[in-house]
């Protein structure tokens, strides 16, 4: 929960740059910069005041509570008492209020084990003490206690009790952390978990590794530009042997802001060559004659993301130079609750998916190609499921990776795309009750999610194809012939989605006109071929033929993108149809009730944007 203005107290950026550097840190992401500031208005307040302020309890029951307590216990003990979510962070509170750090997540924050840990003393110790040595940054070591009161012992101890921490890390910093994620890399040093850690500490892109290179501090530049527009970085290699990088925004390829990027050929082959090794792609430093893909942190000044790097040779062979296509999709990977209201998201549309999020059991597909906004909309609707049952539901994820945090899920990064299947059937037997999958692609999935939707769990996933419509029978073609029945059974709602961009607002003042015959005319012959019924709209926006410089757009009139939906609720009609094998819209599709079409036809009526997204 975030506070209020009256609660808010403002803490200067200098302050919080010098609490992180105290805490060991050199370019601290993002999530340590609010922790940091947190830290120091916590400090500044009374322990009520702090439960008050994390948004754990209201201030009428705290003042209630406070009122009837002994005069011999203390006030955030006896709130705990009193309070789950309170008993819960009580490590958290207590570490930041006494200006020490607090990990939620320490491989998110790219903390790897420190090596000595394979050391059978120190894990030994470690183990006694209810802690684990890590690293930051990948050389400032950091020992992490799973409860603050085991920290509290640490500080107590004598010296020669500590030594055996000192003599390896005598600089070391403290932090309280997630106790199951201690007491997980603890068991885990020593043994070939360690190496996964190991590789993650390697995928992390910081500003060091590119200090000693102008054509990676350029690209790296790029990156930091790129993090606040763009939702990709494609490298185009050219004939010439030179690169050219282009930004998509808003769903658009566009070069980046100060006209066309262009890398040498050195340059493009020092950058693709990095950015392949650094991601896991290609470790071995080889040229690439095949498609690899892999994944890493970046963290700079500018914050931290989270890119997947997709690597295709275009011509293995027939150059002396690599011509490797590289394209970076960027993520910001807080854990922030998303609303399907903040999605702009139709009332109608998420009434479909309260009723289906309602359900206990059954499979909701979102659909649609690539960079469509699937992934958001199941985080809205996971957000939703949390609003409507709260803790009482446990809800697990399986992704490849894991691309954005979400509240209230237990999310698993599956380390390859072959182990999708066996982690989905493992994690069954922790009886979810909502199990998200990242994407249904292949045979033993789809036909793991149809028995699971029809087995007392709630299953979201996504899928690729163009609408509800192919997007069934795309999946009924993938699973077991004896399962499709089940399918049809299991499947309870259906959305599609694509988006829209939207017209700048500063650049466009609202002006409408009527379309021209020549519109109709095209908008009707396309209806036509897509089996569409719907009237076009009396007025469309009347946009200016004259070019202008606008600071919000960049000049091309458009700034942000809006989803638009087709949904297919799979009633009881909807199933019987499917299981006598009406998959064509003539049957299936007056069952719709929104076409991707129609909504985009709403965005044109309210000025939203233009004839152009009509066309999908």
């Amino acid at each position: 929960m975030i506070e209020s203005e009256e609660q808010a107290t403002y803490v200067s950026s200098e302050a919080v740059q010098l609490a992180t550097e105290s805490w060991g840190w050199i370019t601290p992401p993002e999530s340590i910069l609010r922790a940091a500031e947190l830290s120091i208005q916590l400090q500044n307040l009374m322990v009520g005041e702090a439960v008050v302020k994390l948004g754990l309890m209201p201030e009428d029951k705290k003042n209630a509570l406070l009122k009837s307590k002994p005069a011999d216990r203390q006030t955030l003990d006896w709130l705990s008492t009193h309070e789950p979510q309170v008993k819960a962070a009580f490590d958290k509170i207590m570490a930041l209020r006494d200006g020490i750090q607090y990990f939620d997540d320490l491989h998110n924050l790219g903390i790897v084990v420190h090596p000595d840990m394979k050391k059978l003393n120190l894990r030994r110790y470690c183990e006694e003490k209810r802690c684990v040595l890590g690293l930051m940054e990948q050389t400032k070591p950091v020992l992490c206690f799973g409860k603050w009161e085991d920290l509290e012992r640490y500080r107590m101890a004598g010296r020669a009790e500590r030594n055996e921490v000192k003599n390896i890390a005598p600089n070391h910093a403290l932090a309280v952390g997630n106790p199951q994620r201690v007491t997980e890399w603890v068991a885990a040093a020593g043994s070939a978990s360690t190496e996964l850690d190991e590789t993650a500490q390697k995928n992390l892109w910081l500003p060091t590794d590119t200090r000693d290179s102008e054509a990676l501090r350029k690209f790296a530049t790029l990156i930091d530009v790129a993090m606040s527009m763009a939702s990709d970085i494609d490298i185009n290699p050219l004939r010439s042997g030179q690169g050219r990088v282009m930004l998509r925004v808003n769903t658009k390829m566009q070069d980046p802001p100060g006209g066309p990027y262009l890398l040498s050929p050195e340059e493009l082959t020092e950058v693709t060559r990095f950015i392949a090794k650094k991601c896991g792609a290609n470790t071995t430093g080889a040229r690439i004659l095949k498609p690899c893909d892999g994944q890493l942190i970046y963290r700079s000044s500018a914050g931290e993301i989270f890119i997947r790097v997709s690597v295709i040779p275009l011509d293995p062979g027939g150059t002396s130079y690599d011509m490797l296509s590289v394209d970076l999709r960027l993520h910001k990977r807080r854990e922030v609750a998303i609303s399907l209201h903040s999605l702009n998201m139709q009332p109608d549309v998420i009434e479909s998916c309260r009723k289906a999020a309602a359900y206990s059991q059954g499979l909701i597909l979102f659909i649609g190609p690539t960079n469509t906004g699937k992934s958001t909309s199941i985080a809205g609707l996971i957000g939703l499921h949390v609003d409507l049952f709260g803790d009482s539901r446990k809800r697990i994820s399986i992704e490849h990776p894991v691309e954005r945090f979400v509240p209230g899920i237990k999310q698993i990064s599956v380390p390859s795309k072959d182990l999708f299947a066996p982690y989905f059937e493992s994690i069954l037997r922790h009886d979810p009750d909502l199990v998200m999958i990242g994407e249904i692609r292949d045979q033993q999935t789809a036909n793991t999610a149809v028995d699971a939707g029809l087995s007392g769990h709630l299953v979201v996933s996504t899928l690729h194809a163009n609408d509800p419509i192919i997007g069934i029978r795309r999946l009924a073609n993938m699973i077991q012939e004896d399962k499709r029945f089940d399918l049809y059974e299991a499947a309870t709602l259906l959305v599609s989605q694509r988006l829209a961009m939207t017209l700048c607002d500063k650049c466009y003042q609202g002006a409408m006109r009527k379309p021209t015959e020549q519109e109709i005319d095209k908008f009707n012959e396309y209806a036509a071929d897509n089996g569409i019924t719907i009237k076009m709209p009396d007025g469309i926006p009347k946009l200016s033929d004259e070019r202008h410089e606008c600071d919000v757009c960049r000049g091309n009139g458009y700034n942000g993108v809006m989803p638009i939906f087709e949904v297919l609720p799979v009633t009881r009609t909807v199933k019987d149809l499917l299981a006598i094998g009406k998959f064509d819209y003539q049957n299936l599709g007056k069952h719709r009730t929104r076409t991707l079409v129609g909504s985009a036809m709403e965005l044109v009526a309210l000025g939203k944007t233009t004839l152009d997204s009509v066309f999908i």
